[in-house]
């Protein structure tokens, strides 16, 4: 297994052993924070010109009903909800900012969490599990 791979499942095995419920409230207070900073740059984003030849392009990859698309009030596959959220969220490059280096990771965590959540029908407190295991 190659470095990203080890890197990979030591984060999954991470945030799949994560209790919302037993994280300090300044945690989760942060992650609120965060997961509302990131759908109204997603809603925001939406209506950028790029993001239209984006919608364009993704019709092209086919139909689905897993996932909302953020500000369209439409559904795709998870896969594509998660691409045009992430998109809308990073647009105007608003998004959060890994300090030590030039990362924002953050809402790209949070449309693909959105969307399996979506797919999936978890619970919020499963939902923001995921968006924690970024922050």
């Amino acid at each position: 297994m190659n470095a990203a791979a080890t890197g990979g499942m030591r984060l999954a095995q991470f945030a799949a052993a994560l209790d919302w419920r037993a994280l300090p409230a300044a945690v989760r207070g942060k992650v609120i924070d965060h997961v509302i900073d990131t759908a109204g740059l997603m809603l925001a984003g939406g209506a950028a010109p790029a993001c239209a030849q984006a919608r364009r392009a993704a019709i092209e990859w086919g139909s689905g009903d897993d996932a909302t698309i953020i500000g369209e009030g439409s559904r795709s596959s998870a896969a594509t909800a998660a691409f045009l959220n992430a998109l809308y969220g990073r647009i105007h490059a608003f998004d959060d900012t890994y300090e030590r280096g030039t990362l924002h990771a953050g809402n790209s965590v949070i449309a693909a969490a959105l969307a399996l959540a979506d797919k999936h029908a978890c619970d919020g407190a499963t939902f923001l599990e995921i968006g924690r295991a970024h922050v």
